[in-house]
């Protein structure tokens, strides 16, 4: 999930091609906590810009 929101390249690509490929899939309870707390932990390491945060919202929003 980390991978289709924040990877621009070949891995967010297939991430999100899996995700839309099969519609039918399962994920613990806690998963958006998950990916909020390493969304989190990478704007706070610096490896993800605001910028990045705006797709995110946007990428989250349309799925």
């Amino acid at each position: 999930m980390i991978n289709a929101l924040v990877d621009d390249g070949e891995a967010g690509r297939a991430a999100r091609k899996a995700i839309m490929t099969d519609l039918v899939w399962m994920a613990p309870g806690h998963m958006p906590s998950e990916v909020a707390r390493v969304i989190t932990r990478l704007v706070r390491q610096d490896l993800i810009t605001a910028s990045n945060d705006e797709v995110i919202i946007h990428r989250t929003r349309r799925q």
